[in-house]
């Protein structure tokens, strides 16, 4: 059952959005930092590929992820599409969907989440590395057609990618961002649209 998440939250570093966020939300995360263990040693290094992304989209948000309630969210990631938590992102700037949606369709974004991170011992649907470099590309107004050929398909995602997806399988055409594939929307038409962008239907 879908329920707000009580109270506001959002993110605590500088810009940050405050916002309640509602089961089947999406959010735009600036993740500046990561965390790695080496020998032993949790350390502190720079986020060079969500540098590269932010850079190449024009954009101050690198990452995106659905909300599924009681602080728990979906996102495509490295390793695959996979649950996580919200608090992994604490700290972090993050811009909140500003979609109007309905319950059912929030209940549809969820459902579509959930088969993309598929129910262990199934794995989730892969990540796309290969998307990023056409994502990069048709930003700059280059989209190769032998690229875009293997971008559109559903067996690998990257975080916009999903985001999107699971947006278009539940009818909020909106989370398309004018584009005609969900799997050439980037973080940054995403955050965009949070922000009050509106975009060619």
């Amino acid at each position: 059952m879908l329920t707000p998440l009580k109270g506001r939250l959002g993110a605590t570093g500088n810009g940050a959005d405050v916002h309640t966020p509602q089961p089947g939300d999406y959010a735009c995360v600036q993740i500046k930092w990561i965390h790695k263990r080496i020998f032993g040693k949790r350390i502190k290094l720079p986020n060079i590929m969500g540098l590269l992304i932010r850079l190449f989209t024009f954009s101050e948000y690198d990452h995106c992820f659905i909300y599924t309630g009681k602080g728990q969210i979906i996102e495509a990631r490295p390793s695959g599409a996979s649950r996580g938590s919200l608090s992994e992102y604490e700290g972090c700037k993050i811009q909140w969907s500003t979609t109007p949606t309905t319950f059912t369709e929030r209940g549809g974004v969820m459902e579509a989440a959930i088969r993309c991170a598929g129910i262990p011992p199934v794995a989730g649907v892969p990540y796309g590395y290969r998307d990023i470099i056409f994502l990069a590309l048709s930003v700059w107004g280059w989209r190769p057609s032998w690229l875009l050929s293997q971008v559109l398909r559903e067996d690998r995602m990257i975080c916009s990618q999903l985001v999107a997806f699971c947006g278009e399988t539940a009818g909020i055409n909106a989370w398309m961002c004018g584009q005609v594939f969900a799997q050439v929307v980037t973080p940054g038409l995403l955050a965009k649209l949070a922000e009050g962008h509106v975009f060619p239907s």
